[in-house]
């Protein structure tokens, strides 16, 4: 046997087959059950919390522009007036 090569003894992995297994997020059950019955399942949760990020993303852009400073610029803007001859 060479000695660079790791060899385990001993009792197989054992591994809980409901860890693999696809269930709804505590998240997602929280907005099923806090929507009083008017989201009934899971695929309706999921919408419910991409519009709700969405919508969140939207609003954040909005109130991060209008946070930000405004930048004037010192150029001042041609006077078309005095161009005419």
């Amino acid at each position: 046997m060479n000695p660079n090569e790791v060899q385990f003894s001993g009792e197989e992995f054992q591994y809980d087959a409901r860890a693999f297994q696809s269930s709804s997020s505590g998240f997602i059950a929280r907005v099923i059950r806090c929507s009083h019955g008017i989201i009934k399942n899971e695929k309706q949760a999921r919408y419910v919390l991409m519009l709700l990020s969405l919508l969140l993303i939207i609003i954040s852009v909005f109130v991060f522009l209008k946070a930000s400073p405004r930048i004037e610029s010192s150029v001042p803007s041609p006077d078309f007036n005095s161009l005419e001859t």
